[in-house]
């Protein structure tokens, strides 16, 4: 009892959990500038410092081989240059530094790694697999593929009214004064005309008063949100972030205005102009 009231005195005190960790993950980093490096954990598992490296086609896994025949050796500060890793790492657009996290395999005699998008032993990070964010990217390319209309749509009538509803609602916002300090004509007018330069839209076109109406309300939208945004620089934040959103509005604009194509697309069918056949 003794005991158990002697613990008990101190339960307001706040308890440093940092020994009851994870165990640390056997990793090999590849940095931006071509060190090959692997950690204490992954050194205790495969005995030796020297090994050949062996990296998959897509890069999505690495072999560490110590009975191989092109050696290298990474000391005893577990370091090297490993050019040639970095350059297929770029050549596949890999974002750096990349990190390789696995085990030691008995059946195989080597260390085999796989390719995720963060380090595992930093603390709050969520381990994910190369290959599953590919197939996740290319999951939500299929999905706006086939419903980007209805997106865009949201997008350009539903949400950003939503929004504005919302934060009008919420709290008591000046936005005759935000709009007198970033004038659109001042600012943000180049942008939209460079926007649709970009897209080759021209001005007598029923596009272009398409992109008008979703630039003005990405603009709207915008002085909405950075009225109640605590940014530190709010100047260069509403600048960045209006040009971006306006972009953003019109592509969708031009999405939904080409209703022809739109309509082919989704039927199966092709688009011939009637200028060009004689009648």
């Amino acid at each position: 009892m003794q005991g158990r009231k002697s613990q008990n005195q101190f339960w307001w005190f706040w308890c440093d959990k940092t020994g009851y960790q994870e165990k640390v993950k056997q990793v090999v980093t590849i940095s931006n500038k071509g060190d090959f490096s692997i950690n204490n954990e992954l050194r205790k598992a495969i005995k030796t410092s020297k090994f050949e490296v062996r990296i998959k086609k897509d890069c999505s896994q690495i072999l560490l081989l110590p009975d191989g025949k092109e050696i290298t050796d990474v000391g005893n500060r577990n370091r090297m240059k490993n050019y040639a890793a970095l350059e297929k790492l770029m050549s596949r657009k890999i974002k750096l530094p990349a990190y390789y996290v696995g085990n030691w395999s008995d059946e195989n005699g080597c260390w085999i790694g796989e390719l995720v998008l963060s380090n595992p032993n930093r603390t709050g990070k969520k381990v994910i697999k190369w290959t599953d964010y590919l197939k996740r990217k290319e999951y939500n390319r299929r999905y706006f593929e086939e419903n980007r209309i209805e997106l865009c749509t949201k997008l350009l009538y539903t949400y950003s009214r939503d929004s504005i509803k919302r934060i009008m609602n919420s709290s008591s916002v000046d936005i005759a004064e935000m709009c007198k300090m970033y004038d659109y004509k001042i600012y943000f007018e180049d942008n939209f005309l460079g926007v649709c330069r970009y897209y080759y839209v021209k001005r007598n076109s029923y596009q272009y008063q398409e992109c008008y109406d979703a630039c003005m309300a990405a603009y709207l939208y915008s002085m909405y949100h950075c009225a109640i945004s605590t940014k530190k620089d709010k100047e260069g934040y509403i600048m960045a972030y209006t040009r971006k959103l306006m972009k953003i509005y019109a592509i969708a604009a031009l999405t939904i205005s080409n209703e022809s194509r739109n309509i082919c697309k989704y039927n199966g069918f092709r688009r011939i102009s009637a200028d060009s056949y004689e009648v």
